[in-house]
């Protein structure tokens, strides 16, 4: 399954889409060729004009689920693939598995993306898709009585590595999963996938078998209990065994956690923690602040070796080069937001005696303010 990044000039819906095309079909849009289907055949509904110039352009066009089959439908082209929407979390997690499992398919999944400071809001139109890859189960997803323990996904922000990353379904629920209204008024969890499961098998295919706990840790008493939960997720879930991230974790040696807080409430404050191989950063996992769940895990594929990368007082010195005023706080932070697009790299939040704030980004840029991401309803506007 190829990887894409977000390109500047669209929007996820058609980055994970390219992706899912790219891999069934030797057609091979780029995503603005994607983004000018939509728009040509849907119209510009829901559309806004984001530059000012008027029209409505194929980059200010967003996928819509309702549309989404139809796009792989004619790129593909297969005229089989669907919106599902279900009340239940648990059967649209079933779902995908079962889809990877017996059909090699993906899936694409809505899922949450609330700006910083903002609470949940389903009629906020705060969504983001992801592409579903990849299962860990305790048996044959679809079969009856099967636990689907994690997912791995494509996320078409992520800017340090193509490798899928990896979330526990538990995290999948409470974080990511969103309550969706569509264009036609249905609502519900929902994703986009081919046809309901039938009698075909794919025997050579196998989901990934593990028994991770089942009850969460609780509130982590110290930096080494949030390694312990790491590390234990990692075997669990068979993270270094098997499965895309293996190569990333196997004879990796667990770093100190980075305490994140998060400026998103429903995502909540976490622990990042590093692995290493050969003095770089190879992966990292997080882990819940709160209720010490195992939240997921991701390789990195850049060159880091420390984390975090930009180091606390490598930020308070460019912080110092922007502004001569006197320190009160610097602490990381994460929110969906343009500057920060993925919780693997937090932004250095820099509040000044007199109560400004500076934003320091993982590559070292500077941001007297955050910005939402352009997918967020009511365009780019400042917090």
């Amino acid at each position: 399954m190829p990887h894409y990044n977000q390109e500047t000039e669209v929007w996820c819906g058609e980055a994970t889409a390219k992706m899912w095309i790219d891999y069934k079909s030797a057609n091979n849009p780029t995503q603005k060729e994607i983004a000018q289907w939509v728009l040509l055949t849907f119209g510009p509904q829901g559309a806004e004009d984001r530059n000012g110039n008027r029209v409505i352009d194929p980059e200010e066009r967003a996928i819509w689920p309702l549309e989404y089959g139809s796009v792989l439908n004619h790129f593909i082209p297969a005229n089989k693939y669907h919106r599902y929407v279900s009340a239940s979390q648990d059967e649209i997690i079933g779902r995908e598995a079962h889809l990877i499992a017996e059909y090699h398919e993906p899936s694409a999944a809505v899922t949450e993306m609330e700006p910083p400071d903002v609470p949940n809001d389903p009629s906020d139109r705060a969504w983001h898709w992801l592409l579903v890859v990849g299962c860990a189960a305790d048996g044959w997803p679809g079969s009856g009585g099967v636990n689907v323990f994690g997912l791995w996904i494509h996320d078409p922000w992520v800017w340090f590595t193509f490798v899928p990353a990896y979330v526990s379904s538990d995290i999948w629920k409470q974080k990511y999963l969103e309550w969706y209204t569509d264009r036609d008024g249905a609502s519900g969890y929902m994703h986009v996938e081919d046809p309901p499961p039938g009698d075909k098998r794919i025997d050579h295919l196998l989901p990934i078998r593990c028994e991770p706990p089942t009850k969460p840790h609780g509130t982590p008493k110290s930096l080494q209990h949030v390694q312990q939960i790491a590390n234990e997720g990692i075997s669990l879930h068979l993270l270094n065994f098997i499965g895309p991230l293996a190569p990333y974790f196997q004879q990796a040696q667990v770093g100190m956690p980075v305490f994140v807080r998060a400026l998103s409430p429903k995502f909540g404050d976490y622990y990042i923690i590093p692995y290493f191989k050969a003095g770089k950063v190879t992966a990292m996992v997080i882990v819940d602040a709160v209720t010490g769940q195992f939240h997921g895990a991701s390789a990195c594929t850049v060159n880091w070796n420390q984390f975090p990368p930009i180091p606390k007082e490598r930020a308070k010195e460019l912080a110092f080069r922007h502004s001569k005023k006197e320190i009160k706080q610097i602490e990381l932070v994460w929110g969906f937001c343009e500057e920060s697009k993925s919780p693997y790299t937090p932004l250095w939040q820099v509040t000044f005696t007199d109560g400004s704030t500076l934003f320091i980004s993982q590559r070292g840029t500077l941001h007297r303010q955050i910005t939402k991401h352009s997918c967020i309803g009511g365009g780019r506007s400042e917090r």
